[in-house]
């Protein structure tokens, strides 16, 4: 049994830091990213700071204790520096080692055969040896990670080395032919580990004598070793372990005997590993950055992320191994009882036995059941010292009863007033019946205070407020965007290309970075107004800009005097159009009022927007006019543009129950009208990342917890890919209906703007439940895949845009999902499930023809009830179909009926039409909405219409030349009228039930007339009536 120990704790800096021993371990320097440098004298047990200097950001040291030089890693200079002598200097300033092109992650230094392990944000490893005369041999570890090399290390000998990256992948090199010049190291060892390892967690291992290598990324311990014939052999020890995954191992003075972990719990042990046995632990309040062990003082350093030092001192470890050895033996001895097994799961879980492993309450759990077992060792305690004295409280006990009698009187009136502040104070009901049995009954009643009373009343309020406290309320997002990085930043990278803004001494560029260099090449742009904002489409881009004087991005004078700046950049936001089309070399530039800022910024087809923090939303053509200027009622989230659409997201209120109040609205730039309005949900205890349009117009939206959501036909918000991998996804945008973008590493949650990314494309994904029936049937998952994409086809075509292409994607899409419906009816069948496969085809069954094929099936396999239920089926769709027509065709007026007249030669291709479209399936799964199915019984009632013209002209065709001119401005007035009945200035707007449209690609009926301006031109006599959206 281990025992906890104390640790003496000084708040040393303001987040991280490093610290290695100095002068003989005398001393010990620390520097961090606080830009200060100190140095403690150890020699007491206790921290002596002697004096403190001034320095660059550290994020970690190391010194060679064979001659004290004093290595630093620093962050924004990304280079190594040597420091000596540091008594008699007063600022750090030092020699450069080496420069790298990523901050410094981790320095470890093998004092025998003075190598350095240097660690940065690049993906590979470096080695530094130190000749003996004075000279540096640099070389790098060439397997290189996925991601950034956190740690690397070399043995005592010189002979292997280590490196550990983000990526969770461990590599082992032989370094031994380090002095050749074209020296390839060889990989020796690749090893996995499931932790997830970035810069708050650095996974750290080392070498001991007999290059053995303690190592974590577990639970539990895995120990690397060499056989006999030189081959690595990996083997977990479960005794060694931890509460959580094993972040740091240190050998004790390089000895296989001792070791030093810590874990992703805060707590730090120390083990016997031949004995397999943890003989000491404590716990830190942060995560653990770095620990040192002391000989010369017995004391182990530690330091955490948070700048905090901690010293335990009086390490004896043959003394505290005998000590867990005692205990171990006392708890064999002694027997069981209920707290003192409670006592004991307490300390297994505490400190690390075999038992811990299958722990699963966490540490403040162990905390409470120790508490709790302390209490009952008390309570039998007091039972014994009251069993002892029941002989001399005999006597008591009589005068005690004697002087309960005498205040029954008092008792009973204490009773009734508790009572009656009971009832004031509106105690839960469940309670009352008990007080009122106790006070019947003359028995003491314990008197709550007006916390414990409200305590059940108020508890889901406290809750509610804990997670209003915890969740942090939505602010305004820049999709596609990069925080800064060394010297650069991404304002966007999208499909289109990338906006990197650039720092160069004192100028700042904007450089536009296109992958399809056929499109537009390379841009390059002085920002002079401080652009920090950005929208871009294939017809081009707008900047925008916060006023500097405003902005706390900038908080001293010195900030405004490190870059050049136009003098308007200070008091005024500025915008900046420039067009990327070849032929069209416009670009603008204006600044908006003193007091008003842009926001966000979007860019559609012809025009560009800002929202304002005065709430304004402002729409610029591009050739630089104001065609809108209006107000919204609350805070803008992001607005995005796609043809003529803006879309605002915006706060509709505070977060309730953990989910954002965020709502989505529409503004039709033509008709200059606010369209539509829907909310915007995100898993709960989440933000917005990322808000978009697809190529094909396709809202999307992505939370921080990674799920894919898309608006799909305007209507319903469906997720479409929810993976484990999500939070590492980067989005791009969306082409094909496939979503575009690359998976960053595992502790990277923004792309590495020095890294080259591999773009994927992934397919919508629906979440289907663990055991669901169709789980792993492709067929099943291609066909929802396939409704999704037709319910927004089919509206794209009827309100946005009509093409034949469109079309006959539609047509396709809906063939498609027909054929999947079959296979699936088979499968079922397949399986003996008669009533999934009646339900297949009810509810996902577009094209009614096909319940033909379906009885067939199901007439070879003899399924007589099956056979009933299709054809009632049939019977139903076919019925409720004419109870539309006749619904549709008496609303029709006389000149309505002839709208369209076809010729000879569409015959065939209005019978397929109307055996394709009449009927359409009335459940919700087949991707059309009560109103689609409207239309599209209406349309196939005008064909009806039509052929019924056809007849009568064919039969009329060697008629008076007088009855053809009358039937041919009968087609063109049927022309005007459905021109006039489809609404072009409102891209939402449906076209009403009567309206055929005359497109290319759906009659092809005189379309050179329809092109006739004077035809288009005439007004009908028919009112336009405006529909609701």
């Amino acid at each position: 049994m281990s025992a906890v120990y104390t640790t003496h704790k000084i708040s040393n800096h303001l987040g991280r830091f490093g610290f290695d021993f100095y002068e003989n371990e005398k001393k010990l320097v620390s520097a961090g990213q606080d830009c200060v440098f100190k140095l403690y004298d150890i020699q007491d047990g206790d921290f002596k700071q002697i004096k403190t200097y001034n320095c660059e950001d550290v994020f970690d040291l190391s010194v060679n204790q064979a001659n004290n030089d004093i290595y630093l890693g620093y962050y924004e200079s990304k280079n190594l520096i040597k420091v000596n002598d540091i008594d008699n200097i007063d600022e750090i300033i030092g020699e450069e080692i080496a420069s790298f092109t990523g901050p410094v992650y981790n320095i470890s230094i093998s004092n025998k055969q003075k190598f350095i392990g240097v660690s940065t944000q690049e993906n590979k490893g470096y080695l530094i040896k130190l000749n003996d005369n004075g000279t540096l041999t640099q070389r790098y570890l060439n397997d290189n990670h996925v991601g950034s090399c956190l740690f690397t290390t070399v043995d005592q000998e010189g002979e292997y080395a280590l490196t550990i990256g983000c990526d969770g992948n461990i590599h082992i090199y032989n370094v031994k032919n380090f002095e050749t010049s074209d020296a390839v190291f060889e990989t020796q060892l690749h090893v996995t580990v499931t932790m997830v390892t970035e810069k708050e967690y650095v996974m750290q291992c080392s070498f001991n004598e007999q290059h053995q290598i303690a190592l974590g990324g577990n639970q539990s311990l895995q120990l690397i070793s060499r056989d006999e014939n030189g081959k690595w052999i990996l083997t977990r020890i479960p005794e060694i372990n931890h509460q959580r995954d094993i972040q740091i191992c240190q050998w004790v003075d390089g000895q296989s005997k001792y070791l030093i972990t810590a874990g992703i719990e805060k707590d730090v042990k120390i083990w016997n590993v031949q004995e397999k046995l943890c003989i000491g632990v404590v716990n830190c309040e942060e995560n653990i950055c770095s620990i040192r062990y002391s000989k010369v003082n017995k004391a182990l350093f530690i330091g955490d992320t948070e700048g905090n030092l901690y010293r335990w001192n009086d390490l004896d470890f043959e003394k505290m191994t005998e000590t867990a050895k005692a205990n171990q033996q006392t708890i064999k001895q002694q027997p069981i009882s209920k707290h003192k097994e409670s006592s004991e799961i307490t300390q297994n879980q505490k400190f690390g036995t075999p038992q811990e492993k299958s722990a699963q309450s966490s540490k403040e759990d162990a905390i409470k059941k120790q508490k709790y077992a302390l209490l009952m060792e008390e309570e039998d305690d007091q039972i014994e010292s009251h069993t002892k004295s029941s002989v001399v409280s005999d006597t008591k006990m009589s005068t005690e009863i004697q002087e309960s009698k005498v205040d029954q009187k008092q008792l009973k009136k204490k009773n009734q007033n508790l009572l009656e502040s009971l009832q004031e104070e509106k105690i839960k009901a469940k309670e009352l019946p008990q007080v009122k049995e106790k006070i019947a009954k003359n028995e003491p009643v314990q008197t709550p205070t007006k916390e414990m009373s409200t305590l059940s009343i108020n508890e889901s309020e406290q809750q509610q407020k804990r997670h209003k406290k915890n969740l942090k309320i939505q602010d305004i997002i820049y999709p596609s965007s990069v925080s800064k990085q060394l010297n650069r930043s991404c304002i966007l990278w999208n499909l289109v290309g990338q906006i990197i803004l650039r720092e160069e001494d004192r100028n700042l560029f904007l450089e536009f970075d296109f992958p399809d260099k056929e499109f537009h090449s390379r841009i390059t742009i002085k920002n002079l107004h401080n652009y920090s904002m950005a929208a871009m489409n294939r017809q081009g881009f707008i900047l925008a800009s916060k006023a500097i004087n405003s902005s706390q991005e900038y908080e001293s004078e010195e900030d405004f005097e490190r870059f050049d700046f136009h003098q308007d950049a200070y008091s005024y936001s500025c915008i900046y159009f420039q067009s990327l089309s070849k032929s069209d070399k416009t670009l603008w530039s204006l600044k908006l009022g003193q007091d008003e800022n842009v926001e966000t910024v979007a860019i559609g087809d012809g025009w560009c927007a800002v929202q304002t923090d005065l709430q304004y939303i402002r729409i610029y053509s591009f050739s630089s006019m104001e065609q809108h200027c209006f107000c919204i009622d609350k805070p803008a989230v992001c607005i995005s543009g796609y043809k003529n659409i803006l879309a605002i997201v915006y706060l509709e209120g505070e977060p309730i129950y953990g989910c954002q109040s965020i709502k989505l609205k529409f503004f039709d730039v033509n008709s200059g009208e606010m369209i539509k309005e829907i909310g915007v949900p995100l898993t709960p205890f989440t933000t917005l990342t990322w808000f978009g349009f697809s190529e094909e117009g396709l809202v999307l939206t992505k939370d921080s917890k990674g799920v894919i959501r898309a608006l799909i036909g305007y209507s319903n918000w469906t997720p479409i890919y929810e993976q484990p991998h999500n939070k590492n996804f980067w989005l791009k945008g969306m082409v094909d209906y496939k979503l575009a973008g690359f998976l960053l590493p595992k502790d990277e949650l923004e792309p590495r703007l020095t890294q080259i990314y591999h773009e994927k494309c992934f397919d919508m994904q629906l979440p289907l439940p663990t055991g669901d029936y169709f789980e792993q049937n492709d067929d099943y998952k291609s066909m929802r895949h396939n409704q999704l994409i037709l319910k927004h086809e089919q509206y794209r075509y009827q309100n946005l845009e009509q093409n034949q292409k469109l079309e006959e994607k539609v047509k396709a899409l809906q063939k498609d999902i027909d054929v999947k419906v079959l296979r699936l009816f088979q499968h079922c069948l397949k399986y003996d499930e008669p009533q999934k496969a009646l339900q297949i085809v009810k509810n996902n069954l577009i094209n009614l023809l096909y319940i033909d094929s379906c009885i067939q099936i199901a007439q070879k396999l003899k399924l007589k009830q099956l056979i009933s239920d299709l054809q009632q089926l049939q019977q139903d769709k076919e019925s409720q179909s004419q109870f539309i027509q006749s619904i549709v065709q008496a609303q029709m007026k006389p000149h309505q009926k002839n709208l369209i007249i076809v010729s000879q030669s569409e015959k065939d291709h209005l019978k397929l039409k109307n055996s394709n479209k009449l009927v359409i399936s009335n459940t919700k799964n087949n991707g059309l909405d009560s109103e689609d199915e409207e239309e599209e019984d209406s349309k196939g009632q005008d064909d009806l219409h039509e052929q019924e013209n056809k007849k009568q002209n064919s039969e009329s065709k060697n008629g008076s030349s007088q009855k053809q001119g009358q039937a041919q401005n009968q087609v063109e007035k049927g022309i005007q009228i459905a021109e006039k009945k489809i609404i072009g200035n409102n891209p939402f707007q449906k076209q009403t039930k009567q309206t055929v449209s005359v497109e290319e690609g759906l009659f092809s009926v005189n379309n050179k007339k329809r092109k006739d301006e004077n035809l288009l031109n005439q007004k009908p006599k028919e009112s336009n009536k405006k529909l609701k959206f």
